[in-house]
């Protein structure tokens, strides 16, 4: 290989080493998408005042409460696909 196309060569294993990561994180997302929904959704129950989701019942930080109601975080997971 001559010398000048080495900056050529390195350029378009790059990109293609790009391409497979690309690819490799999208066939990730999609196979844990109901996953992945899910943990959205309960983070999003997690930060509606009044509701304790188990595993984190020690949590009493007032401060990353967004939603007012269970009713109102449905709501918005809805809107978003979520549930």
């Amino acid at each position: 290989m001559n010398k000048n196309y080495f900056p050529v060569f390195y350029g378009v294993v790059f990109g293609l080493m790009t391409l497979l990561y690309a690819e490799s994180l999208a066939r990730t997302f999609g196979l844990y998408e109901k996953d992945i929904k899910a943990a959205l959704l309960q983070e999003a129950r997690e930060h509606t005042e009044g509701v304790v989701v188990s595993g984190h019942e020690q949590e009493k930080d007032i401060s990353l409460k967004v939603f007012k109601t269970e009713k109102e975080a449905k709501k918005i997971a809805k809107r978003y696909g979520f549930i």
